[in-house]
């Protein structure tokens, strides 16, 4: 740094004037304020340049830091997606990175030798080659196979497709494979990224649902059960297996609801109304019985098991379900039914039948306040038949008079075997006087009548020994109390001489 001039370190010199000192020392303070300028200035770009230097030395460390963090995320992510193999190469198809997945997949790691792994090794020679542009190409020429990852890096295929990677036991694993291009600073192309899926399980899985869905479509083609779906009003939109069982070929029967298909009846009714009731609060039902006809006109009955489909937010779209032909069950069942109802020689109802429509009577008898009449009816001497004749003889005489009875009544009048000859008729919503006038026509249409029995050869004549009882609205009593009023009158008949009718007239209480 210069030291200031001072005045006495200006004396004139001797040869110098005065003036002349003046103006130096005018020279020497004006160079003494420049120079004093100029180490202003260069103190500030001093302080400025080490600002600079810690203020990039300290953006430096946090791009490194970035960097670093990057860095971590990408090898976490990385070793995170053990689920995919990761592989990445140069431009000659060296291995560079294997992540996880890539290690456990393929069974290979990076050697730490020096050697060098290529992806080339991974693929199947042939597979390479039918995918390259040149495999119609003149034989002779010259390329390699990692040249394909260049054509489909070049042609923007970086979706998923299905190619073969090799074990290093020799395996073969079928995978997804996409390829991209690795990129320098500059955008230039300087390997690349192969992402693989093992599709092994998902083949299996397919593999599986396939077998499931034969196995299926075949339970369906050799039994009698068919599926169906129908949409929110009703029609089938769907129906696999019908044609087998109702005869319609599918595009006959989609669009139509199987109301349309219903057979009507009595016995049908019921069922009917079970599945119409679950349908119209959209329940799921199952094994519900419902009758409905076939395309031939035949009367089929359907066990039917259905949910409703429903979407995630609820909205209804429709029923799926599965229907089974049980025809020939259930006319077993009815069979089987009508055997333990009824009386397997005359085939009249037997006692069970008869107590189970009492029941029934009684609650009508309450409902409309009507009466109640039953006849118990036996044949005269029958005894003598047997005997004469023998058991056969007999057993044929009482089919024929069964015929005779069911043909004499009504068709809401039930008539019963009750025991040996004996046979009981109830008459719903009839009075006293009604029943004797029935009683007297059965009475007549068996006295009329000539049995021809296998065996004999002159048809037989029977007689009948009716006894009437009457239950009103107002004195119920038990079905045993009221045919022991009538057999009281049936008694009173065969001693008044038989072929009568006789009113039971005792107290009622």
């Amino acid at each position: 740094m210069t030291t200031p001039i001072t005045t006495s370190e200006t004396s004139a010199p001797p040869g110098h004037d005065i003036a002349t000192l003046e103006a130096r020392i005018l020279e020497l303070s004006a160079e003494n304020t420049e120079l004093r300028g100029e180490i202003r200035v260069a103190r500030r770009a001093a302080d400025l340049t080490a600002e600079l230097v810690v203020q990039q030395f300290e953006e430096t460390e946090a791009v490194l830091s970035r960097l670093q963090v990057v860095n971590a995320q990408n090898t976490a992510v990385l070793e995170a997606a053990s689920e995919i193999s990761i592989i990445a190469t140069d431009l000659d198809g060296r291995i560079t990175l294997l992540n996880r997945g890539a290690e456990e997949l393929l069974g290979i790691r990076l050697p730490k030798d020096g050697d060098s792994l290529s992806i080339i090794d991974v693929h199947l020679p042939e597979e390479l080659h039918s995918r390259s542009s040149w495999s119609n190409e003149t034989p002779g020429m010259h390329h390699r196979h990692i040249d394909v990852y260049a054509e489909y890096v070049a042609g923007g295929r970086s979706r998923g497709e299905l190619w073969t990677f090799v074990r290093s036991d020799g395996t073969r694993v079928p995978v997804s494979l996409s390829i991209t291009a690795l990129r320098g600073a500059e955008g230039q192309v300087t390997g690349y990224l192969s992402a693989a899926v093992d599709l092994t399980p998902h083949q299996q899985a397919e593999q599986a649902v396939r077998r499931a869905v034969t196995l299926m479509q075949e339970a369906i083609a050799y039994s009698p059960v068919f599926v169906w779906e129908t949409d929110a009003e009703g029609r089938l939109t769907f129906v696999l297996g019908g044609q087998k069982v109702l005869g319609y070929a599918t595009d006959e029967i989609l669009g139509r609801r199987f109301g349309e298909l219903r057979r009507e009846g009595t016995n049908c009714q019921a069922h009917q109304e079970s599945v119409e009731t679950a349908v119209a609060n959209r329940e799921a039902f199952e094994h519900l019985l419902s009758c409905v006809r076939s395309k031939d006109g035949d009367h089929l009955w359907i066990s039917m098991s259905a949910h409703p489909i429903v979407e995630p937010g609820g909205e209804f779209r429709g029923y799926r379900g599965v229907n089974v032909d049980v025809t020939e069950l259930t006319l077993a069942r009815q069979a089987l039914e009508e055997m333990a109802l009824h009386d397997q020689l005359t085939g009249l109802s037997n006692r069970r039948k008869l107590y189970d429509r009492f029941r029934v009577e009684i609650a009508r008898l309450k409902r409309l306040s009507s009466p109640l009449s039953l006849l118990l009816v036996d044949i005269d001497r029958f005894k003598s038949i047997n005997d004469q004749h023998g058991h056969l003889v007999g057993d044929d005489c009482l089919r024929l008079m069964a015929d005779l009875f069911v043909s004499a009544l009504r068709e809401s009048d039930l008539v019963a075997r009750f025991g040996g000859e004996e046979f009981i008729v109830l008459l719903p919503e009839t009075g006293l006087a009604e029943a004797r006038l029935v009683a007297e026509k059965l009475r007549e249409t068996v006295q009329d009548a000539y049995l021809s029995v296998r065996g004999v050869s002159t048809p037989l004549r029977v007689t009948v020994c009716v006894g009437v009882a009457e239950m009103l609205p107002d004195k119920v009593m038990s079905l045993d109390d009221l045919i022991e009023r009538a057999d009281r009158a049936a008694y009173q008949a065969k001693a008044a001489g038989r072929n009568s009718v006789v009113v039971y007239e005792g107290t009622s209480g």
